[in-house]
């Protein structure tokens, strides 16, 4: 798949071109909004000023207010180091935010958003549907609070999307969600949920409680002892049909987490080409009807150098 590459910024066809190839929403009339880091301004005159000042700003809660309601507006957030310690609220339809990174033929994320909450608050809360996010790499320093990073907490938050990017707990202090959704139709794919910071509480990759998930290609990473820590958790008796496929469940904090866990009542599942730490106490935990698992395989690890052939297990439990 290709991607926009370099772009003229200071023309009109270079502005709306950052709809390019993955939401037509600003060439059919949604907005594009940039947003730069508030220190080191680096094209302060030959970049940030040449976008009108209605489309520019430093601050994302003020990209979010000036965006519509499903005009299909897209948010841009552009190289650089981001402090976001309040809730961000994101109660406007199919809005997306992107990193400006994956604008290139190799994409990647560019910007950095650190997320250090005071009191227990999610970075982005999500009340309607169909919000995208693309390529965000943030940082959860959860040494003072627990919080949710993506909290599509409303039923409205349907057909919301996590695409690429990254969350990295830096401080375990306090329990970590990276994903908490109680829309339908969630869709999350090549993302990174990375909890090897010390302390041994629970966290949580994806919590999902609502109607046909699509959670593939992502890598979840924890180190906790704590009872509870899950990589994904479907969660209700609404979080049927949903597919898991092609995830890496990267839990290696001992007998007390869980790779995949269907609630009693989340029926007709599919997980499938899952693989898991050998140290998990259970791989997949499965009290659905109806789960389809097929090629789920425990994985074990062997020491640098040996000589000795790793074994992989294919497992269904």
């Amino acid at each position: 798949m290709s991607y926009p590459g370099a772009f003229n910024a200071s023309s009109k066809v270079g502005r709306s071109i950052l709809g390019g190839q993955f939401f037509p929403g600003p060439i059919l009339g949604g907005k594009v909004f940039h947003v730069f880091p508030s220190t080191n301004l680096q094209y302060n005159n030959e970049y940030f000023d040449t976008f009108p000042a209605d489309e520019r700003t430093t601050s994302l809660t003020k990209a979010l207010e000036r965006c519509k309601d499903d005009r299909g507006d897209m948010i841009v957030i552009h190289k650089g180091a981001y402090t976001q310690n309040t809730a961000l609220t994101v109660n406007k339809g199919n809005v997306t935010i992107i990193d400006v990174g994956y604008f290139s033929d190799v994409p990647h994320s560019l910007a950095r958003i650190t997320y250090t909450p005071a009191t227990a608050v999610d970075l982005f809360t999500v009340t309607q549907d169909s919000v995208r996010f693309i390529g965000l790499d943030i940082v959860a320093d959860c040494s003072t609070a627990a919080g949710a990073v993506y909290a599509l907490d409303s039923a409205a938050a349907d057909k919301c999307a996590i695409i690429g990017g990254q969350v990295r707990v830096s401080d375990a202090t306090n329990l970590c969600v990276g994903i908490d959704c109680d829309g339908a139709d969630l869709v999350v794919k090549d993302w990174i949920f990375n909890a090897s910071a010390a302390g041994n509480v629970v966290h949580v990759g994806i919590r999902v409680s609502d109607a046909r998930p699509h959670i593939s290609g992502c890598t979840i990473t924890t180190i906790s002892t704590s009872a509870g820590c899950r990589g994904v958790h479907l969660d209700n008796t609404a979080t049927h049909d949903g597919h898991v496929i092609g995830n890496i469940f990267n839990m290696r904090g001992g007998t007390a987490d869980e790779g995949i866990v269907t609630a009693a009542g989340a029926d007709n599942n599919v997980l499938k080409d899952n693989w898991f730490h050998a140290s998990l106490s259970d791989n997949i935990d499965d009290s659905g009807t109806g789960t389809m698992m097929v090629n789920n395989v425990e994985g074990t690890l062997i020491a640098n150098n040996s000589a000795t052939t790793a074994s992989d297990t294919v497992v269904q439990d």
